[in-house]
């Protein structure tokens, strides 16, 4: 019979410690065995609710005329994050975003028009 993840699991940063004088019995680790696929579980299910709420890609800066970015959200009430994939030189300028419910816009002020990387978070 196998040890079964509960899907209610909380992550728990700590795991008894086993000592030396502990049976070597299966009913003295299967507990230890539990706590770990349940962080696991807990882990996983952490990471699907990110990928859920992230989406991230690649495009190239368009000065003041702007690049949009389509996502299809629904609503405003996320983050974006912005990186240029090379150096500048100091010819990017100022970077600033518009957001709307299913897009957001990309400007920059100054001559780059290379690679940036985004990501966006809800």
């Amino acid at each position: 019979m196998d040890l079964i993840a509960n899907p209610d699991a909380q992550f728990k940063t700590t795991v008894p410690k086993m000592t030396t004088d502990m049976p070597g019995h299966a009913d003295t680790f299967n507990p230890y065995f539990q706590l770990m696929i349940d962080n696991d579980a807990a882990l996983e299910r952490r990471i699907l609710d990110l990928s859920e709420t992230s989406l991230q890609g690649d495009s190239n800066f368009h000065g003041e005329v702007g690049v949009s970015i389509m996502h299809n959200l629904g609503h405003t009430d996320y983050i974006v994050n912005i990186i240029s994939m090379t150096n500048t030189d100091g010819d990017l300028g100022d970077v600033w975003f518009n957001k709307a419910a299913n897009a957001f816009t990309i400007f920059n002020s100054g001559g780059y028009r290379g690679l940036f990387r985004y990501q966006i978070l809800t």
